[in-house]
């Protein structure tokens, strides 16, 4: 039996590349997508773009997420007064929903993995309000999240920032929980060329450009750190990764600490290290699996 995976993503290009190498892995069945909170994108945009549909190749239903993070930090597109509501049910209802009824779908024996390529909005409502999908999911695997540094704040990386009480509830959910972050993700940093050459593996010459182009918020001195593309390698092929074991938590006070990832990396702290972190991503073989 093939395992399942629920992906949790932006619906801009960005992250097309990412579910094109999921789909290579002969073993894993992709059973849902759903949009995550995006402040980077206008509340009244269509959230699910035709570009992602035609590229994703992803057949199912792709259904909306919360266009609010749990408890706004600042006002943005999409938080309070940033027509935040929706003004009708999607049609194929919303995110989670869909991840509720994908995690107890079939039998008892059959779990699934949770795949969060943004902000861990949608997970965390369709935790909040069906508190037994905690026994159905097997797996979180975050691409978020940073040792020391932040690529949005000084010390926060982008898609826990957008929604640090999110990620906090799935860190103390209880969940087997993977983050593969930017700091990790810094070490395979690619150049435009680079990056251009393995988008075009994945997505085509005509799609590469708009990839890339939805891909620049990504961009820290020239060079592409993009966590999603490490956290899809990371499935195909463990041995991309430098894992540990960590306590870690995410600040959600303060101004320049908001949305650090508290990684207890010294292993001084008598508290569980139930979080698995990539250290280091190894940049040649990301490029050969990409390949």
């Amino acid at each position: 039996m093939k395992k399942r995976v629920f992906i949790d993503c932006h619906t801009d290009m960005q992250d097309i590349p990412a579910i094109k190498l999921i789909r290579r892995i002969p073993d894993l069945e992709i059973c849902g997508i759903s949009s995550c909170y995006d402040p980077y994108r206008s509340g009244t945009e269509e959230k699910i773009s035709e570009g992602f549909l035609k590229s994703s190749g992803f057949e199912g239903k792709i259904s909306e997420g919360a266009r609010s993070p749990i408890i706004p930090r600042r006002g943005c597109n999409g938080g309070p007064g940033g027509h935040s509501e929706y003004y009708c049910r999607p049609q194929d209802g919303y995110a989670w929903e869909q991840m509720f009824e994908q995690a107890i779908k079939d039998n008892e024996d059959s779990g699934i993995t949770m795949l969060l390529l943004g902000p861990a909005t949608n997970l965390a409502i369709a935790i909040l309000r069906y508190p037994a999908i905690k026994s159905r999911i097997d797996h979180i695997i975050m691409a978020g999240g940073s040792f020391g540094f932040g690529d949005v704040a000084p010390y926060s990386e982008r898609n826990v920032y957008d929604d640090a009480y999110a990620c906090k509830i799935l860190l103390h959910s209880g969940i087997p929980m993977t983050m593969i972050g930017l700091s990790a993700a810094t070490d395979a940093a690619l150049s435009r060329d680079e990056m251009k050459t393995a988008v075009r593996c994945l997505v085509g010459e005509k799609k590469s450009e708009s990839c890339l182009e939805d891909m620049s918020l990504r961009c820290l001195g020239g060079k592409y750190i993009v966590p999603s593309l490490a956290a899809a390698a990371w499935m195909m092929d463990p041995e991309v990764a430098v894992m540990d074991n960590f306590h870690v938590d995410v600040e959600t006070n303060g101004t320049e600490m908001y949305g650090r990832t508290v990684i207890e990396w010294r292993h001084y702290l008598h508290e569980p290290e139930e979080t698995r972190v990539a250290v280091s991503i190894k940049k040649d073989k990301l490029l050969d699996i990409v390949k």
